[in-house]
């Protein structure tokens, strides 16, 4: 645990923080884990852009396709081997690790009696690997996945998925997120909403947003 307290101000009314998980609470460098896949591809960001940035990979995380789809089509797409999605599959597994950081606050907030949930875009074989593997995934009341709802991040409903089936107040509300297009809707519905860049400057906006 941190020798000094991260949360060094009082949390007010707020009893309930909501956290994105990939870019907030684990690494997530898509140049890496397309760079593990295709070494020798000149243009990397181009890749993440036809991977991730697709709406092949968005029906991936609603769970509308499975691995094995998602295989044949970037095989189509990327004109690549079936082993190369598999390789990266298997970086995104590899070098998705938790921000040290981030699982330290996590722990300061439930000290506090501060009630954990997450929402997360991701498919199922991803999360699944992220719960059989940080324990610390245990101090979440509740975690609200794309893949299961077929739902994901920006659209409202997902939003009003973990406020109903959670009986939380969005009045005493904070939601945390790394995309600046996810934080809009939780606005909407009268969620306090921070856009994460890195702890330090989480902590700051936290602090300047209690006053």
């Amino acid at each position: 645990m941190a020798t000094h307290s991260i949360i060094n101000f009082p949390l007010t009314s707020y009893k309930n923080f909501i956290f994105d998980f990939a870019g907030v609470l684990f690494h997530c460098d898509y140049i890496k884990f397309v760079t593990q896949a295709f070494p020798i591809h000149t243009n990397h960001q181009a890749l993440v852009d036809v991977i991730f940035n697709s709406k092949l990979f968005s029906d991936y995380d609603k769970n509308l396709i499975d691995t094995e789809e998602l295989t044949l089509h970037l095989v189509k797409a990327l004109n690549c081997q079936p082993r190369q999605i598999d390789c990266l599959i298997a970086a995104i597994k590899e070098y998705m690790v938790p921000i040290e950081e981030m699982v330290l606050f996590l722990h300061e907030l439930k000290e506090k009696q501060v009630k954990l949930y997450g929402l997360t875009n991701m498919p199922k074989p991803i999360f699944n690997h992220l719960i059989e593997n940080y324990s610390f995934l245990n101090l979440f009341e509740d975690i609200t996945v794309s893949a299961h709802l077929g739902l994901t991040k920006p659209d409202l409903a997902i939003y009003q998925h973990v406020l109903s089936k959670n009986e939380i107040d969005p009045r005493k509300t904070i939601f945390i997120d790394d995309r600046l297009v996810n934080l809009p809707p939780a606005e909407q519905l009268g969620i306090k909403a921070f856009l994460y860049t890195n702890i330090r400057q989480l902590v700051t906006d936290l602090r300047n947003a209690m006053r």
